[in-house]
């Protein structure tokens, strides 16, 4: 269960970040909404591309590790995208 301070701590987390991106974005160019998205969506298009090279009969466990590295990676920007921009 989560307590009082560190669903405070986790608000505080997402304020700065949010911050941090906005800033960034702002000195660059940028949509900070829009430069997650891409984020995102490079991400998928190489997960896609690492699926696509996979061997049909024989996957070696470090094909294996990166795609459920850009998975894990895509979940939680999906995430962050969900709570910085709900």
């Amino acid at each position: 269960m989560e307590t009082s301070f560190e669903s405070t701590l986790e608000k505080l987390h997402l304020m700065l970040t949010k911050t941090l991106v906005t800033n960034y974005c702002k000195m660059e160019g940028k949509d900070p909404k829009l430069a997650l998205a891409q984020e995102i969506k490079t991400l998928k298009d190489e997960l896609q591309d690492r699926e696509r090279a996979l061997p049909a009969h024989t996957i070696r466990p470090h094909q294996l590790q990166a795609i459920e590295e850009l998975e894990e990676k895509i979940r939680l920007l999906e995430e962050k995208f969900r709570k910085l921009y709900p």
